[in-house]
């Protein structure tokens, strides 16, 4: 499965392997997901969100305001928006894919 944990950790560590050969320990790398697009006119509606490709890739999340950060100190660190009741209701609850 493209998007299980396991894939993702594997992903991960390609990845740091990668960026370790071209990263000093002060730098910092940032992958954000993206915010929702609000349809004009449409006042409070939104377009489907759809994460950054390359987020998506590396967190396996179609969450917005997402950041996976990496640092060759620190290795990666996924940051998400708790879900809340209202998100719930409004997005179905859009959830880290497992």
């Amino acid at each position: 499965m493209i998007f299980s944990p396991a894939a993702i950790t594997e992903r991960k560590r390609r990845t740091a392997m990668a960026l370790n050969s071209v990263l000093k320990n002060e730098d910092t790398v940032l992958v954000y997901s993206g915010t929702p697009i609000q349809k004009p006119g449409g006042f409070d509606q939104t377009y489907p969100f759809l994460p950054h490709p390359d987020y998506f890739w590396v967190s396996g999340s179609r969450r917005p305001y997402g950041v996976s950060a990496y640092t060759r100190t620190d290795g990666w660190i996924d940051f998400l928006l708790p879900v809340t009741r209202e998100g719930k209701i409004w997005e179905g609850g859009a959830d880290v894919i497992p």
